[in-house]
């Protein structure tokens, strides 16, 4: 999205820092265990980021407890300048979210609902190298020849672009 880095060092493109909480839980979003955590971290490196449904808070939750970059959320809104056109043109890349004057509005199409390799090149354009994915969708992903299996563990199935 309109990040740069891990949770740990995560700046907006403008340069602001959000206030990170707790290790393992931030209000508002579901909890994470230590070994989805342990899972995720394993399979994704500390400098790499990862493309998820930008509306579930599951992923939210995961890419502040696991440090790691997530490249759409619905819930990371930067203020404003080139932050926010940004992540605006990240959900419209995506097809989730459509201009209509000054809001945005949910196209009504899901994440899950998108061709694997409109995700696939979505993630590339936004410089992530891996999906992560939940059970239900694991074997969709794995079936196709445009990612690997990385790993994770529980809610979280980790799958590296090809």
């Amino acid at each position: 999205l309109a990040a740069i880095g891990t949770a740990a060092q995560f700046t907006y493109l403008d340069g602001s820092r959000p206030v990170l909480l707790a290790l393992h839980q931030f209000p508002g979003l579901p909890p994470v265990s230590q070994s989805e955590k342990t899972a995720v971290t394993a399979a994704i490196p500390t400098d790499a980021a990862f493309l998820a449904d930008p509306f579930d808070a599951n992923y939210d939750a995961l890419h502040l407890v696991a440090e790691r970059t997530l490249a759409a959320s619905w819930k990371d809104v930067p203020i404003e300048g080139a932050a926010l056109a940004e992540w605006i043109g990240r959900l419209e890349t995506l097809g989730l979210v459509r201009r209509d004057g000054d809001s945005y509005p949910r196209t009504g199409i899901s994440y899950e609902e998108l061709p694997l390799d409109q995700i696939v090149a979505a993630a590339r354009q936004f410089g992530a190298a891996y999906l992560v994915t939940g059970p239900q969708y694991e074997s969709r992903y794995s079936q196709s020849n445009l990612v690997q299996p990385a790993g994770g563990s529980g809610r979280y199935k980790v799958f590296r672009l090809r």
